[in-house]
């Protein structure tokens, strides 16, 4: 270690940290939380996030660098790949790099950025201090279930999909499991089912369990998952045939499943329902009830159109709708044509004072409803909020922070929505 550089396992665990950046289960198994004083924090995952983003927000030049400046392309490495988790292959095309090259300055944007942490927290003192407690070999606890599963619940935005995919591929994964018990499927999910809305991963893992408790219940026999509208959103059955050859247990290992398929299930926002087994030779029976969610139009007021496009790209695949524009004088007038159900703006717009539009969004008399959330590089949080603003959002903005940030707030606005 020399006098100021950071050492070489600090620069190796912030590069592993920087490409799990979303991942709360990876951020909360990092030595850098204790390293930062971060471990005692109420959300250690978020407040390491925060600073490391902060950190690389620092990293941006002023206006009047030239654009094809080291230090623009310091900022633009670290961004790219880590800020938005852009490929490899991505960011050097963007950055009209070769590959190799991209790696080569990796590594230099990593080892300044460690350097620069390690010197601004003054980290080589609190590694001596923690040196006592064998920071880098420490063996840290093993998260329990519930942890797991509220980590799960932190990384993943809402999105919208079509419940016949999902089907389609949790049969396509367990179809080993039921070639080996004899078992055959009859599917149907009808193409008119709205689509569900939730964590889809959840959903994913929910289904598996599913599938996974009901196979041995049915073995050698026909297994039906049957999908159907229901008063809450769909229904999705999942139950032993008539030729169902031997009775099912609630055994240790299908409660296990069940167990999981309910807590997955509670996360995606739905209900698992068992049919109870009152006697021998009764077809297993159960049936998730999962919602569906109306389509929330997003008016996005930004001038810049890099920026413009980014987000759009955030909300494909997502239940949010994307409307744009560029020009602050036209977002009043598509606010109230359009009723959109969340306003995102930057307060920095040619043409208005700064926070102007922000005031008059507030005073309109069709959009005092709806929740308007600021989205720039300034530091004023708290500013926003005074003025009315719902939510605040720091750029450069990962699509994850994007989304959990529209889920926030579009309860609310959904509520007596047209």
């Amino acid at each position: 270690m020399t006098d100021t550089g950071a050492n070489e396992f600090f620069v190796n665990e912030l590069k592993r940290v920087l490409q799990h950046l979303y991942d709360p289960v990876e951020l909360r198994r990092s030595p850098l939380l204790a390293l930062f004083a971060l471990d005692q924090h109420r959300s250690p995952t978020s407040a390491l996030r925060d600073l490391l983003l902060d950190a690389i927000e620092a990293f941006k030049p002023s206006s009047d660098v030239p654009p094809q400046s080291n230090a623009w392309r310091l900022y633009h490495v670290l961004t790219y790949r880590y800020v938005e988790q852009s490929s490899l292959a991505a960011v050097a095309a963007t950055l009209a790099l070769s590959e190799r090259q991209l790696r080569r300055q990796e590594r230099v944007a990593e080892r300044i950025l460690a350097d620069h942490l390690w010197t601004r927290y003054d980290l080589a003192s609190r590694a001596e201090a923690l040196a006592a407690q064998e920071i880098e070999g420490a063996n840290f606890p093993v998260p329990s279930r519930e942890d797991e599963l509220e980590w799960l619940q932190e990384s993943f935005p809402s999105e919208t999909a079509s419940i016949a995919p999902l089907i389609e591929s949790a049969l396509r994964i367990v179809q080993p499991l039921m070639q080996a018990s004899g078992v055959k499927v009859v599917s149907e999910v009808p193409a008119s089912l709205p689509p569900v809305t939730g964590q889809l991963t959840p959903l994913r893992q929910a289904l598996l369990n599913l599938l996974t408790a009901a196979i041995p219940a049915t073995a050698c026999g026909t297994l039906s998952v049957i999908a159907e509208p229901d008063p809450r959103g769909v229904r999705v059955h999942v139950r032993a045939g008539d030729d169902q050859r031997t009775s099912w247990i609630l055994d240790r290992d299908v409660m296990e499943h069940l167990g999981m398929a309910r807590q997955f299930t509670e996360l995606f926002g739905g209900a698992l329902e068992v049919v109870p087994v009152d006697g021998p030779g009764q077809p297993f029976a159960a049936a998730l009830v999962l919602p569906v969610g109306e389509t929330v139009r997003v008016l996005v007021v930004d001038d810049n159109a890099d920026t413009l496009r980014l987000l759009q790209r955030y909300l494909t695949g997502s239940r949010y709708r994307f409307i744009g524009t560029r020009d602050p004088q036209e977002a009043l007038t598509l606010a109230a044509e359009l009723a959109p159900h969340l306003i995102v703006v930057d307060v920095m717009l040619p043409g208005i004072d700064d926070w102007e539009l922000l005031g008059r969004l507030r005073a309109h008399p069709l959009l005092r409803g709806v929740p308007v959330i600021v989205c720039t590089i300034l530091p004023q949080e708290q500013l926003a909020l005074a003025l009315g603003a719902a939510g605040f959002l720091r750029k450069p903005v990962s699509r994850e922070a994007f989304l959990s940030a529209l889920d926030r707030h579009a309860g609310s606005s959904l509520k007596g929505s047209p």
